[in-house]
């Protein structure tokens, strides 16, 4: 693992604290077939379902307002939230944040991108960010060896959108590129020319 220069983890840091993100809230659902502690569904929702939900869980309380999310929200909408599950909890109280990258298969008919959400810790985003200000040309392939964690975290991550069932189904190989991060670093870069005028060589990592 690289040990980043500290100022580029401050600029990471500083910039997530602006970066308008949309929170994200854990519903747990259960089904014949779920792991133990049941499915972990990530929803967003606009800031006046939010007052309702709030509003419904004064009223009918933390454990039970589960139970009354029909005065919300029609049977559609609430199938697609936990893919047609039942609900075991809902946590309005912890925020999660969602980071888009895109994946690239190769299939006999050419290249098919597209694109998964992955939930990132901030601490996380702030490493993966300061590593793209580190290396303004860090890829997936590279970011294996400057940082064997934050790979395996954003290709497993990547790996779950193929799951189904729990099991993981690929028949065309694939690549990642970490759009949303690329474009925050470069934000910053133009944020702050003074720090990244100067231009450096290619960054080499150890194998």
């Amino acid at each position: 693992m690289n040990v980043i220069n500290p100022t580029f983890i401050t600029l990471a840091q500083n910039y997530l604290a602006t970066k308008e993100r949309v929170p994200h809230y854990e519903i747990r659902s259960i089904s014949d077939d779920c792991p133990a502690d049941g499915w972990c569904n990530l929803n967003s929702f606009s800031e006046k379902e939010l007052e309702q939900l709030f509003a419904l869980r004064e009223k009918y309380g933390e454990k039970d307002f589960i139970n009354h999310l029909n005065e919300i929200f029609d049977d559609d909408t609430l199938c697609d939230m936990t893919y047609g599950t039942e609900i075991i909890s809902f946590d309005l109280d912890t925020e999660y944040f969602m980071y888009s990258f895109k994946y690239h298969q190769i299939t006999e008919n050419g290249v098919y991108t597209g694109n998964v959400k992955l939930n990132l810790t901030d601490e996380t985003y702030v490493r993966l960010l300061a590593l793209h200000l580190y290396d303004k040309d860090l890829t997936i392939n590279s970011l294996r060896y400057a940082d064997k964690n934050l790979y395996d975290i954003v290709i497993r991550g990547v790996d779950q959108h193929f799951c189904y069932d729990d099991m993981y189904i690929v028949s065309n190989p694939y690549t990642i590129t970490m759009d949303e991060v690329r474009a925050d670093a470069q934000k910053i870069r133009e944020q702050h020319p003074e720090i990244f005028s100067k231009t450096f060589g290619n960054v080499c990592y150890t194998i």
